[in-house]
């Protein structure tokens, strides 16, 4: 004897979100539901922000970033058919903030916007990649609604492409930037070592940075070499869903901050970039190619993280997202 069966049935997407800036998209920045995306995509991803503005006049939905090769990955949402003011504005955007990888989600796809992603992943550099995906929602009986996210349109032989060419990296022999990047950092975790900093030593890579945990889930400290920027830089990193609050709480505290800073280390300017919801300080004039001044370099990045985890610790551990209000809730 069998048991009863239930039977799908589909579910207006505007039943549960009636509006999409306000149900959707804060729905989807939620660590939970941005992972179902994340596995559909077979990425990982770290949201940076929602509705994030940008110099040039437009709002991003959600910024995220992909956790394997550090790139910006955007998100635009459409809860209706797809049209071409969403296409053009995902093109803008991915040009102005030099994204990696643009995701597009919709209802449904034209055939029209379909074959322009399709056409996007076939001519363009591997490194940029084009998604399509089409959201349902569906329950059984009384049950929940649960999404269901489908790709409809795909990078060209995608799947984990950068992973695999990290993971090619580490095992073939390595040469020109590649090599000399893993040789940076690990000369820079020998001097950690020997120096007994405070921050842990790296794992040697070949890419241009390095990540440090400070304490709290969703900030981290990132050192960066920039051998075409010819900089050193080292920043704060917010993500996750409370990121615009707890950067704008930082904020609050930004002159208090910089003069800790300034007693603590002459001739550090930092920048708050609330784009991206960090606070960076640069190292500019800086070869990172030449090996001679690589222990005056690894010696700068080294004391500036250290200063970064002493300043910043603190204050992340006692940030409470919820004693942030925007400027438009507490005009009367």
């Amino acid at each position: 004897m069998y048991n009863e069966l239930g039977r799908l049935e589909r579910v207006e997407l505007r039943e549960v979100w009636p509006n999409e800036a306000t149900d959707f998209t804060p729905w989807l920045a939620e660590e939970e539901n941005l992972s179902i995306l994340a596995k559909t995509l077979d990425m990982e991803l770290e949201l940076e922000g929602r509705e994030v503005r940008l110099g040039f006049g437009g709002i991003v939905d959600l910024l995220c970033r992909s956790t394997e090769d550090d790139s910006q990955v955007i998100i635009e949402n459409q809860l209706e058919e797809t049209d071409s003011n969403h296409l053009g504005r995902l093109l803008e955007y991915m040009t102005g903030l030099d994204a990696a990888t643009v995701v597009w989600i919709a209802k449904n796809f034209r055939d029209e916007h379909r074959a322009v992603l399709d056409r996007q992943n076939a001519i363009t550099d591997e490194r940029y990649r084009y998604f399509g995906v089409e959201i349902e929602l569906w329950r059984i009986g009384d049950s929940r609604a649960a999404p269901k996210f489908n790709i409809v349109s795909i990078p060209n032989n995608w799947s984990r492409a950068v992973s695999q060419s990290v993971q090619r990296a580490g095992s073939e022999e390595l040469s020109g930037p590649p090599l000399l990047r893993q040789r940076f950092w690990t000369a820079f975790g020998e001097h950690v070592n020997q120096t007994n900093r405070q921050i842990n030593a790296p794992n040697p890579v070949s890419v241009g940075f390095v990540f440090f945990p400070i304490g709290r889930a969703g900030f981290r400290l990132k050192a960066l070499m920039s051998t075409l920027g010819n900089r050193l830089v080292v920043r704060l990193d917010m993500f996750g869903p409370n990121t615009s609050a707890h950067f704008n709480l930082l904020m609050v505290n930004q002159a208090e901050i910089e003069d800790e800073i300034s007693e603590l280390c002459e001739d550090v300017q930092l920048e708050w970039i609330e784009e991206s919801n960090a606070v960076v300080l640069n190292r500019h004039n800086i070869d990172p190619t030449d090996e001679a001044d690589w222990p005056n370099q690894h010696a700068w990045l080294a004391e500036k993280l250290e200063l970064f985890d002493r300043v910043f610790r603190p204050r992340i551990q006692n940030l409470n997202a919820n004693d942030w209000q925007p400027e438009e809730e507490n005009e009367e």
